[in-house]
């Protein structure tokens, strides 16, 4: 990835509201933002300090204080897909000091796909944390421009509403899936409870750069979340025409339904969500076509899937396979449910499908009304099936 170094002087922000500031440091007058030299010592400690004073050590993801992970991340120019932790950190600096940074990771397979990652802000400049993320933005955004880079997505844990917020106002993200970590119930003799995940709930975050280039695809999404599914790519700008005509030409139909097959003993995962698995605990797969013919080889696949794989297992199905509404009601028979699409996926858009339990989802601290809109759309999932 290209170097960069630009120079900002922070003013006045008048979409900074009450609400979001803190008690801090005084605002710095020039912040310097770069992207980092991968071999530089001084530059990881320089990070770790970082997280540290905005985390504590309590990061889900603690390879941020080990030196070698900073040290073992490499420009994507190096083109090795091997290495797990090839990314690019972009930071904000004032006075030697590293007072924020985001990481970018391409996609190995699909390199117009960019994941925004390990966000942090010093915690002496909360106060203007907005105006320096959307600072990090401006880079970032002229970067895809330059670099002609589809998308941008990120995960926002929603136990930090200032993530929300920021992803809202300064990157102007869409929130394409909610995933609940509360997979199942427990009835105690006082109450029922959740047993949640290892990581927090999160919402998905899009930025698809200039959709209006984008060639208008034909999807067939399952009926009952049509109106949700439509919701979210008009949000996003995509043109999609929807059909829910199974009767397609039948080689055609084959190539889309045989993405993949299951293999007994074998997971299959392809394309492979491999950032997504990584930085969030969660497990993408791609559900295999072959369960059109076969639906009673679904249960014992998600039983291994369940047990073979860290992390929230979460099903994605393409959208412009014609069987797609098919392979979601046999999930909803197993008691995944709907939880967003995943669209440019390479040439692919997704339906995603995870397990939780829909009542809990009205708990969850979301911002944004096109947030809400989706967490009030899956809490009541009971009557969306019933309207199927």
């Amino acid at each position: 990835m290209e170097a960069l170094l630009q120079s900002f002087r922070l003013t006045p922000d008048p979409e900074t509201t009450q609400d979001e500031q803190a008690p801090s440091a005084p605002a710095p007058d020039d912040v310097n933002v770069r992207a980092l030299n991968p071999d530089n010592h001084q530059d990881a400690d320089k990070l770790i300090e970082l997280f540290t004073q905005n985390f504590g050590k309590s990061h889900p993801f603690q390879h941020v204080y080990n030196p070698n992970f900073w040290l073992r991340a490499v420009d994507d120019t190096e083109e090795d897909e091997d290495d797990q932790f090839n990314i690019t950190s972009i930071i904000a600096e004032e006075g030697g000091r590293f007072i924020a940074h985001l990481a970018l990771r391409r996609d190995a397979m699909y390199p117009d796909r960019v994941e925004i990652l390990l966000p942090a802000v010093h915690p002496a400049f909360r106060k203007h944390m907005f105006r320096i993320t959307r600072v990090l933005w401006s880079v970032i955004s002229n970067l895809a421009h330059k670099q002609q880079w589809r998308v941008a997505y990120h995960f926002s844990s929603v136990l930090h509403p200032a993530c929300q917020l920021m992803s809202v106002k300064c990157f102007k993200s869409i929130e394409v899936a909610l995933i609940s970590t509360c997979r199942e119930s427990q009835q105690t003799d006082r109450t029922q409870i959740c047993r949640p995940e290892r990581r927090a709930s999160a919402l998905m975050f899009y930025n698809v750069f200039d959709p209006e280039s984008l060639a208008a695809v034909t999807i067939y999404p399952p009926a009952q979340h049509l109106s949700s599914i439509n919701n979210t790519y008009a949000a996003l700008k995509l043109r999609r025409t929807y059909s829910a005509d199974g009767n397609s030409n039948e080689t055609q139909r084959e190539k889309r339904t045989q993405v993949i097959t299951a293999r007994r003993g074998k997971i299959q995962t392809e394309p492979q969500f491999e950032s997504e698995r990584i930085f969030q605990g969660l497990h993408f797969v791609t559900l295999p076509g072959d369960f059109v013919q076969h639906p009673v080889s679904l249960p014992p696949y998600l039983h291994d899937l369940r047990q073979s794989t860290e992390g929230k297992p979460v099903l994605a199905i393409a959208l412009d396979t014609p069987t797609c509404p098919v392979l979601c009601e046999l999930l909803e028979r197993q008691g995944f449910r709907y939880t967003g699409i995943m669209p440019l996926v390479g040439a692919r858009d997704y339906i995603l499908y995870t397990e939780f339990v829909p009542e809990l989802m009205r708990d969850l601290p979301v911002y944004s009304r096109l947030a809400k809109n989706l967490r009030g759309y899956l809490s009541d999932y009971t009557n969306l099936l019933g309207m199927h």
